[in-house]
């Protein structure tokens, strides 16, 4: 259960940081030309900075209703784009028969080999970091150990902090990037708290 609940945080961070993605390549040559696990990793890291952006306005906007609203405005770009590419394919005439559009999409087979290997290797390291946790009790960001105290104090301000507030007024010294996307993960699908501590 804890590796499906960690691919679909994976997969919604990167449906989130795909349109910022598609935004960034208009302006950096590099990120025109990345082959789909990097095109997969740099979404993930831009959705999570897309919610820890969204994290720092200190006005607290940081809630559940806004990171839902920023999971679907950002599936609706992607849906809106790839249907307009789609189209402009077609009247174009870019790909006269079915046949051709078939050819251009299939992918070369070292390329299959490769994505397949890397597949392998990423969901068998996913298995062993995850087997350390059979029979482990995790809380939930309300906890008040060590680890999840910073993700408490977000899910209570609705934003990152400079201190512990309401819990003590000592400062935090620490940058909490990771953790403002696991909380609105969390609040906003009501997954289980500890795939991010």
């Amino acid at each position: 259960m804890l590796v499906a609940e960690m691919l679909l945080i994976m997969i919604l961070l990167a449906v989130t940081g795909e349109p910022l993605r598609k935004v960034l390549a208009i302006y950096v040559q590099a990120l025109k030309n990345l082959d789909f696990f990097q095109v997969i990793a740099f979404d993930v890291y831009l959705g999570g900075f897309v919610f820890y952006a969204i994290a720092l306005i200190p006005i607290g906007l940081f809630t559940s209703t806004i990171t839902f609203i920023v999971f679907c405005v950002s599936f609706i770009l992607l849906l809106g784009y790839y249907i307009k590419k789609y189209f402009s394919t077609r009247k174009s005439g870019e790909h006269q028969n079915y046949a051709e559009m078939i050819r251009a999409a299939l992918i070369p087979k070292k390329q299959v080999l490769m994505g397949t290997i890397l597949l392998f290797m990423f969901f068998t390291i996913l298995w062993i970091e995850n087997v350390a946790t059979i029979g482990v009790i995790f809380g939930n960001v309300h906890d008040a150990s060590l680890f999840s105290m910073p993700s408490t104090v977000i899910s209570k301000n609705r934003m990152i902090p400079s201190t512990l507030d309401p819990f003590e007024s000592s400062g935090i010294i620490y940058p909490q990037g990771a953790r403002g996307s696991g909380v609105s993960i969390s609040n906003s699908l009501g997954l289980a708290n500890h795939c991010f501590l």
